[in-house]
């Protein structure tokens, strides 16, 4: 029998408000970007690191999902990369291109 784990081919994260410090998945900024962790000053985590103190729980992803997750976020995107200068607009601009390179990604995976 299959585990849960097995059964997941993979994972998309739009924007991920728990993304931590120093996240090991995957990460891309822009359409064609290569795959990177740790982009371009994003060592911070997202808004949810920001918000421990209220009670909310976040934490890297687990070893086992990291190969099958693609991660994008925009630098100075609110809720993914919180940091001076950050926008809401940064948050509600993903265009379907965007979106659909994820989905080729993700398919690749």
């Amino acid at each position: 029998m299959a585990s849960v784990q097995d059964s997941i081919r993979a994972v998309g994260l739009l924007a991920d408000p728990g993304r931590v410090a120093d996240a090991a998945e995957d990460t891309y900024t822009a359409v064609g970007s290569s795959p990177r962790t740790n982009v371009n000053g994003m060592s911070k985590g997202g808004i949810w690191e920001k918000a421990v103190a209220a009670g909310v729980t976040s934490g890297p992803l687990p070893t086992w999902v990291l190969e099958k997750t693609v991660s994008f976020c925009h630098p100075n995107d609110i809720v993914c990369h919180p940091r001076w200068g950050a926008s809401i607009a940064e948050h509600t601009n993903y265009s379907g291109e965007e979106l659909s390179f994820i989905a080729r990604e993700l398919r690749d995976r």
